[in-house]
């Protein structure tokens, strides 16, 4: 431990480590800091130089909670709109020609439409962590005038090309890393005139967080001074690596040289493996600033573990770039406590940033990272499998096995591609050994068949205790090709007998009028929920569907868990992984009565527990994928399933926040939630799929992700609603919104909103427009990425038409081009143009795209 103080009397502090929502961190050798200012006890023969000496100690006391730059304090002071925006006419004001701008990246993506109105939105002093930063040059000397363009309408001048340079500063105000970025011509307006362009230069990068100034190359005098993250948070993580700068501290306070090992108490320890810690601190100050942090594994392992409670930021900075690029837990805040404290929480995040990144490598890696996310996919999760091979006990191996050899057989390339790979002919041997690592070699087939056949949801009807099904299947389907199982919501699964199952060609659908039939099959009245599934297999292809039904005469309570909260949804190969179950709002669990996980070896993790306070947690085995099955209890019912796979890397990550859809037994749709996110839900209703991203109350991020994953192949319609606090409070904010499809969207049509001739906002396939961007990605473009933003409420409302005909085709092409002739009243003082003009122009900006 470090301290500097030598008194006998010890206060220890005792508490735990917990995430922004509160919830445990179950994490060993986090490092856990407090520190205080001890100011000198008074003695009235010394009192004229202990005042001095007391004044000094106050204003370090100060500094450390206030650890953000003068610079920023004094710009936000002179030029702040509000707590986030510049006051661009007052800045203007003061800077005497070409003047300097800074943006998120969808600030010029949102705005109005038209000529005569501003298409880029106020100006930032504070940008969210994680975001795009767009700077700019704007010449006051220049202008396009109010009909030339809509961009350089937004602000005094017009844009030009330069140089921007821009400055990271330390609280002390010092540049600690420079770079400079040239303006490219990023977007384009039509103007007045729609065959005409204009061209518009602006400089894009991402910052790691801290505090910034950007100005043009060689006038550092108009200097525009922002922050990227929360000041707040800043200075959580800034008052640590300040107290490891003893020597510039002590210079700026008229200090002599070690003085603050005389006036600053602080100590170090490390939490045990459930994030719980004691720190024994010298007696003195009356209150501690405190904070927490811990470096990854593969750091650690290279620590002397004497050293472990002497980690600081400084220590993991210097791994980074260099051994480790993964994820940090660092400061979410830097709490106080007073001395003795017991039971105190002190908050971490998990982030892929350290304060004082190198700004180059650091934008380097954001690119990599976040091209490694936007390219996975859910299928790449996706597990057909609800049983595991290695836990089927002998009986159900055999069946299974022989179900899955009945309809493989037949497909020579399938049996030749499984016999290699257990080196012998399907049915050779039948021991418990072998059937499981027969029937693991079929698994893993079927998941690599490139045919695959969307057989889609079928049709249940239930009547006086019996179920009857149907599914559309290709005509090339016989008997001998399907088998269909019974799942029902306590997680068991049978085969049904062939005396249930047929073929039928007296059906419709999309295959030519074969269905596979289940007829009369009775129900269990004492489950809530079952689903049949479906699957077939021939020279053809290989494809799967189910249908799923709640049970009429179920007496029970069915749990209504509308989402799982994960700490991390990207966890290191050796991490703890905790999950909270959140129910719908009004309804009540009894929580979490089992968990089975299994790593990427399909063996059963030991570690899998459900902890004291009704939350369920894994320690991942390994990079890979990693099974996980819960059992939650209404009491009142029984217990139901809700599985899920999660993927461990070789090094944590921390994604952004994400909503990615799952579905249990009975057609059930749930949210799997974290990372920034608190809660959400995910319904099916109206031919609609209704997602809701819920963030902590007061940190509402500015982009959330969402997964739908097959969800959206029951309709082209989505809703994604951003609401913060437990009480689910609409947001006042545009919230760039991020979905994922894990398709080709090649032809389809993609509207913001509905789709209308004029006015509406389409999203072009592989294009940006103004209204948002479509990103085709995967290996071979079989992952489609849109990227938009919702409304100013945190609605937004997403139209798909992956067939459209020719008519919505033609809409579709028509709005993309054609102006809206509709514009807004336009008040003009001191110019001869009245109000009330409507003027046809085209009103669309295309942001230019790298290739």
């Amino acid at each position: 431990m470090d301290s500097t103080a030598t008194v006998d009397d010890k206060d220890p502090i005792t508490g735990q480590v917990t995430d922004q929502h509160g919830d445990r961190v179950d994490q060993s050798n986090i490092t856990v800091e407090a520190w205080g200012v001890d100011e000198p006890a008074l003695d009235e023969a010394d009192l004229g130089d202990l005042e001095d000496e007391i004044d000094r100690a106050e204003d370090l006391a100060d500094e450390l909670e206030n650890a953000v730059p003068e610079d920023y304090d004094e710009f936000t002071d002179d030029y702040a709109a509000d707590d986030t925006h510049l006051d661009t006419l007052e800045w203007e004001r003061e800077i005497d020609g070409t003047y300097p701008l800074v943006h998120a990246e969808e600030d010029w993506a949102l705005g109005t439409r038209t000529v005569i109105s501003s298409s880029v939105d106020d100006p930032r002093i504070q940008i969210d962590e994680g975001e795009t930063v767009t700077l700019s040059l704007w010449d006051p000397a220049e202008g396009g005038g109010w009909i030339d363009n809509q961009v350089d309408n937004s602000f005094p001048g017009a844009v030009t090309e330069g140089t921007i340079v821009v400055e990271q500063v330390d609280p002390l105000g010092d540049t600690i890393d420079t770079r400079e970025l040239e303006t490219s011509p990023v977007y384009e307006t039509t103007g007045a005139n729609p065959l005409s362009t204009n061209d518009h230069h602006v400089a894009q990068t991402q910052l790691p967080t801290g505090v910034y100034q950007a100005h043009p190359e060689g006038e550092p005098e108009k200097a525009y001074t922002f922050v990227v993250g929360d000041p707040e948070d800043l200075a959580a993580d800034y008052a640590g690596d300040l107290l490891d700068r003893a020597d510039r501290l002590e210079q700026r306070f008229d200090m002599g040289e070690n003085a603050l090992e005389e006036t600053i108490v602080r100590e170090r320890t490390t939490t045990n493996e459930t994030g719980q810690f004691e720190l024994d601190l010298p007696s003195g100050p009356d209150e501690y600033n405190i904070q927490a942090y811990r470096a990854d594994d593969a750091i650690l392992e290279h620590t002397d573990p004497e050293d472990l409670a002497d980690l600081s930021l400084e220590d993991l900075r210097d791994y980074r770039f260099t051994e480790y690029e993964g994820a940090f837990i660092l400061p979410a805040e830097t709490g106080t406590v007073d001395a003795g404290e017991q039971d105190a929480e002190v908050q971490v995040i998990r982030t892929d940033e350290m304060p004082w990144d190198d700004m180059e490598q650091y934008e380097d890696l954001m690119e990599r990272l976040e091209d490694e996310f936007l390219n996975s996919t859910v299928d790449d999760l996706a597990d057909d499998w609800d049983e595991l091979v290695d836990e089927l006990d002998d009986e159900r191996l055999e069946e299974l096995t022989e179900q899955y050899r009945a309809i493989v057989e037949g497909d020579e390339d399938l049996e030749d591609a499984i016999e290699e790979t257990i080196d012998r002919e399907l049915g050779d041997d039948n021991e418990t050994e072998a059937l499981r690592e027969e029937l693991e070699a079929i698994r893993d087939e079927l998941d690599e068949v490139d045919d695959r056949v969307n057989i889609g949801d079928g049709e249940i009807e239930i009547d006086d205790g019996e179920a009857d099904a149907w599914f559309p299947v290709p005509d090339w389907v016989d008997e001998s090709d399907v088998l269909v199982e019974y799942q029902t919501a306590d997680g068991e699964v049978e085969a049904i007998d062939d005396e249930y199952v047929s073929l039928a060609s007296d059906g419709v659908g999309p295959f030519g009028g074969q269905q596979v039939v289940v007829e009369d099959f009775p129900v269990d009245e004492d489950v809530a929920a079952a689903d049949f599934r479906l699957e077939i297999v021939g020279d053809e292809g290989y494809g799967s569907g189910s249908v799923g039904f709640a049970t009429p005469g179920f007496d029970g309570t069915v749990p209504d868990v509308r989402a799982i909260d994960l700490n991390t949804h990207s966890p290191g190969p050796d991490e703890s992984v905790s999950m909270t179950v959140r129910p719908a709002a009004g309804e009540r669990i009894d929580g979490i009565t089992g968990i089975d996980a299994y790593g990427p070896d399909d063996e059963p993790l030991a570690n899998a527990e459900i902890t004291d306070d009704d939350r369920a947690t894994i320690r991942t085995d390994g990079a890979g994928e990693h099974f996980v099955r819960l059992s939650i209890d209404t009491g009142a019912g029984g217990e139901y399933v809700k599985s899920f796979t999660l993927e461990a890397g070789e090094e944590a990550r921390s994604n952004p926040p994400t909503v990615r859809t799952e579905q249990s037994v009975g057609d059930q749709r749930w949210a799997l939630t974290g990372e920034g996110l608190a809660d959400g839900a995910v319904a099916t209703d109206d031919d609609q799929l209704d997602v809701r991203a819920i963030a902590p109350a007061d940190d509402v991020p500015g982009a959330v992700h969402v997964r739908p994953d097959d969800a959206l192949d029951e309709t082209d319609r989505l809703s994604v609603r951003v609401l913060e606090g437990a009480d689910e409070r609409q947001v006042a904010n545009n919230i760039e919104t991020v979905v994922h499809i894990d398709d080709d969207l090649e032809g389809a049509t993609v509207w913001r909103g509905e789709p209308s001739w004029l006015g509406g906002d389409p999203l072009v396939v592989d294009d940006t427009t103004r209204h948002g961007e479509i990103d085709v990605r995967g290996e071979d473009g079989d992952k489609t990425v849109i990227r938009t933003f919702t409304e100013d409420d945190g609605t937004l409302e997403l139209h798909i038409d992956d067939d459209p005909g020719f008519i919505a085709s033609t809409q579709h092409s028509v709005a993309t081009t054609v102006p809206s002739p509709s514009l807004p009243l336009l008040s003009i003082a001191g110019t001869g143009v009245t109000a009330g003009l409507t003027i046809g122009v085209a009103l669309f900006t295309r942001r230019r795209v790298a290739a």
